[in-house]
């Protein structure tokens, strides 16, 4: 069952948490991940957010018209992953490309580690649902190039992107390019390139919507094992509550037209299994808001 707590105005834009009450939301946050607390690295994030959306409102075109988004206000600690949800045009992309620096405020503003974001930045990475490679760079030039903004030597540089493709299991395709690989594998560069260059906030844009289920899921764990060892603050959108209620610790809920918003708490420990009792109830709860949010 879902537990709501006091929802507050519409207009103030600050997500309402909704909580469930069952066992498997009697866990701690500092127990979400079973391996153990963040590296002292991370020490901080309990106490200071690192992204900080503070009353935005974005319009595309007249100003004077109704805002894409209105009045959104969030806070994202380091070491977390969210989830964005809900239906198409109620702006989880446009929310994600304004942290990312991409697309302008209208009104309020976007800190990142304190500092307001007024563009793109190194500090922020991207991954898109398309693939975004170069076709003539061969899979280790592209997640090079993705790190040419990095401080060290090009040793270092080197190390780092062969470090990722290790980790996403491409090691012995890096002199291929990216025609020669699969969907799955191309995305697996993408999101080697993304981390080579070690951005403060990682931000996904439905980056497995368009593959296979077997490869999505397997993304998915790929996804985690390198999360789990970076912690690196994630942003994800995605239209799918079983890929959400399995990734996130927290997932907010857009609702059409900017109507009401919602936040989900998954307070089930890591490594989760996604057909456990306790995740599938966390996918019919947030089946139950996304189908609200319509």
């Amino acid at each position: 069952m879902l537990r709501h707590r006091e929802r507050k105005s519409a207009t103030t834009g600050a997500f309402v948490e909704v909580t469930a009450s069952s066992d498997t939301a009697k866990h701690p946050s500092g127990a979400r991940n079973a391996r153990g607390p963040a590296p002292a690295a991370h020490a901080h994030a309990a106490d200071e957010p690192l992204v900080a959306v503070d009353d935005i409102s974005i319009w595309y075109g007249d100003p004077r018209g109704e805002p894409v988004l209105g009045h959104v206000s969030l806070i994202a600690r380091e070491g977390e992953f969210i989830c964005l949800v809900g239906p198409s045009g109620c702006g989880k992309s446009t929310l994600l490309k304004a942290i990312a620096g991409f697309t302008p405020v209208g009104h309020g503003s976007i800190r990142v580690r304190g500092a307001e974001v007024r563009g793109p930045g190194s500090d922020r990475g991207m991954v898109f649902q398309e693939f975004a490679l170069f076709p003539w760079l061969t899979v280790q030039e592209n997640v090079l190039f993705g790190d040419k903004a990095s401080a060290g030597s090009a040793q270092q540089r080197y190390d780092r992107a062969s470090h990722y493709l290790d980790l996403v299991g491409l090691t012995r395709f890096r002199d291929h390019h990216p025609s020669q690989l699969s969907g799955g594998m191309r995305q697996r560069v993408a999101l080697a390139r993304a981390w080579a260059n070690q951005p403060t906030v990682l931000l996904m844009d439905e980056p497995f919507g368009a593959l296979d289920a077997r490869t999505r899921q397997e993304l998915q764990e790929t996804l985690l094992r390198i999360f789990e060892e970076e912690r690196t603050l994630c942003f994800f959108v995605t239209h799918d509550t079983s890929e959400a209620a399995y990734l996130a610790d927290r997932i907010f809920i857009m609702h059409a037209h900017g109507a009401r918003r919602e936040e989900l708490r998954i307070d089930v420990p890591r490594p989760r299994d996604r057909h456990s009792d306790a995740v599938q109830e966390q996918v019919r709860n947030l089946d139950r808001l996304a189908w609200e949010a319509q």
